[in-house]
């Protein structure tokens, strides 16, 4: 079975950000990418046909925005999640926990918003500036 994860949170907390670092560090070339922002039939057959060839480089990336409901898009990328090559890996981005059987085949990773009092300490360490400051920004 491909390697899956599962980004799941609220709009806004760097759940399609991550998947993009995730690229990028694995260095998956722009030709070995598909990123899918709303999953439709259409969307799910062109996820079936990239997982059929392999990759220009060492691996691709299938990068898909899941819907809340479960629709027969949501099907048709569960069996392709199950019959796609190793060589393939799959980051699916949710606000809401998707059905178990998508769960279950998936590592999971959980988003949500940061607090004042944690945007306020990164801003301190990165920025350098004083804590007053750091808090303000963090408002």
């Amino acid at each position: 079975m491909a390697n899956t994860h599962l980004f799941v949170g609220p709009k806004g907390t760097g759940r399609w950000t991550e998947a993009e670092e995730l690229r990028k560090e694995r260095g998956i070339l722009n030709s070995d990418i598909l990123m899918i922002r709303k999953l439709t039939n259409q969307t799910a057959q062109d996820i079936v046909n990239f997982a059929l060839f392999a990759p220009v480089g060492e691996e691709k990336m299938c990068i898909v925005r899941l819907p809340s409901s479960n629709t027969k898009a949501t099907q048709i990328l569960l069996k392709t999640l199950e019959e796609a090559p190793d060589f393939i890996t799959f980051v699916l981005i949710a606000k809401t926990m998707p059905n178990e059987t998508i769960v279950s085949r998936s590592k999971v990773k959980l988003f949500s918003h940061l607090s004042e009092e944690d945007i306020a300490a990164k801003v301190l360490k990165k920025k350098g500036i004083g804590t007053v400051a750091a808090q303000s920004l963090a408002k």
